[in-house]
């Protein structure tokens, strides 16, 4: 039997605003990086496939895909593999970034007695390192 879920609007208006500051900074490290090394990541983002954000805001766990890091670990010079995006290393990207987290839906109250739920769900959590950018350092 699955699990009850008690997840407020709030909760995901708190990880929102968690993961905004999150992609903001990495935005931001791009930018005060030399261009040399800007060009390493822009390389590299080419590598990946283009990321998915959840409906907490948040980079889907898959991203970047198990040989997709294993590639970016082999790139010398690249000290933070989530700069690796291109949401982070174009104006295009950051644009792209910006639209899609306009298109998500709006927060509701989710609960849940357990029961197996039947039709569409846009997400929901698996667990609750979902939440927060912090799992992923």
């Amino acid at each position: 039997m699955p699990r009850p879920i008690k997840l407020t609007a709030k909760d995901v208006q708190r990880a929102r605003r968690d993961w905004y500051i999150f992609h903001v900074e990495k935005r931001q490290k791009f930018l005060a990086m030399p261009p040399n090394t800007q060009h390493i990541y822009e390389n590299a983002a080419m590598r990946v496939s283009a990321p998915r954000m959840t409906i907490y805001g948040g980079l889907e766990a898959d991203h970047p895909t198990a040989d997709e890091y294993r590639a970016l670990m082999m790139v010398q010079g690249m000290q933070d593999i989530d700069l690796a995006n291109p949401w982070y290393v174009s104006d295009e990207g950051w644009a792209d970034f910006q639209r899609i987290w306009q298109e998500l839906p709006e927060p509701v109250d989710l609960y849940t007695e357990g029961c197996v739920q039947k039709g569409r769900v846009v997400h929901v959590v698996h667990n609750h390192e979902e939440l927060s950018p912090a799992a992923r350092s």
